[in-house]
């Protein structure tokens, strides 16, 4: 299958009226149009792309996620010692993750991949060694929440639910009570004796409502079809790719399926010796929420959010 067959069957929407530059509320026509073409694929497949940002397409594209991967990159650049002092905190769910230290397929001896969570504007930052992490952080962060609560406004009418209904289990985004994380993601240059026991990021499903994912043009993001194939998720400029999480799936009574996915090694020889990219963002209901189906009654003894992350991330960590 070629690059272009794939890119043409992939579900994009334009979100209109629901980007960044428009500062007045969306109209409830735009906000319906909009949930559901992003409920029919979600359906449909767990994931769709979204144009149409208007100044965030613009900014996430070349200014805002351009200025974060820079700084996430002079941090990466540091020697494994320097950025251990800001390793992961289990409690906050924030700081560093070095290579091998999540693992999600075992058939692999390594997973190359690094990380850097980032819960809030005033949390866990390596200031001394990137200052300019924490304000592209917190520009970033600005627009992916306004972006997120009118998305979210629209799956739910979209859904045929009240207007509040998912936004209301999101009051925290990004502060005080809630789980959301800004995720960068760093994917060395794959050693030659490294290539066949080895692979980026295993399959998995993300665990959250939906995950926002920017990734530069390497490549090797995959998503699992309906059919059980695999196909190349390939990055199609001017867009960002939505998924939907383990949440999500539980809370729509399985309407929507979490998306499994996986970033591949990829086959050529060019880009195998290059760094990968990406800029995610998790979003997930606030820490009390319960996770249920959002009608219905729940099969089993929910969780909340909290414990449903900690479980799910502490079974991934080697430590």
């Amino acid at each position: 299958m070629s690059e272009d067959q794939i890119i043409n069957q992939m579900p994009v929407v334009d979100i209109g009226l629901l980007g960044v530059d428009n500062k007045s509320e969306p109209t409830d026509e735009e906000l319906l149009r909009v949930g559901k073409e992003i409920s029919d694929a979600f359906q449909e497949n767990g994931f769709v792309y979204l144009n149409g940002l208007g100044s965030l397409e613009e900014q996430v594209g070349k200014i805002n996620v351009s200025r974060i991967e820079k700084a996430g990159s002079t941090f990466f650049d540091f020697q494994r010692g320097d950025k251990e002092k800001y390793h992961l905190d289990l409690d906050k769910k924030e700081g560093y993750m070095a290579i091998n230290e999540q693992r999600l397929d075992y058939d692999f001896s390594h997973e190359l991949h690094e990380s850097f969570d980032i819960m809030k504007e005033d949390g866990i930052f390596p200031d001394d060694l990137v200052p300019d992490l924490r304000p592209a952080a917190k520009n970033l962060l600005d627009s992916l929440k306004m972006l997120t609560g009118r998305i979210l406004t629209a799956i739910a009418l979209g859904l045929e639910l009240d207007r509040n209904v998912i936004t209301d289990l999101h009051k925290n985004v990004s502060g005080d009570g809630g789980l959301t994380a800004l995720r960068l993601l760093h994917y060395p240059p794959v050693p030659q004796h490294l290539l066949k026991i080895s692979t980026r990021f295993g399959a998995h499903t993300d665990w959250g409502t939906i995950t926002f994912i920017f990734q530069d043009e390497v490549g090797g993001l995959q998503v699992r079809l309906n059919n059980g194939d695999w196909a190349s998720a390939v990055p199609i400029p001017g867009t960002v790719l939505l998924l939907v999480g383990e949440m999500f799936d539980i809370q729509t009574s399985h309407k929507f399926r979490a998306l499994e996915h996986r970033v591949v090694i990829p086959e050529e020889d060019s880009l195998k010796g290059k760094s990968r990219r990406s800029t995610t963002f998790f979003v997930m209901p606030d820490k009390h929420v319960q996770v249920k189906p959002l009608w219905g009654s729940p099969a089993t003894e929910p969780l909340s959010v909290e414990e449903f992350l900690s479980r799910k991330l502490k079974g991934t960590l080697k430590y």
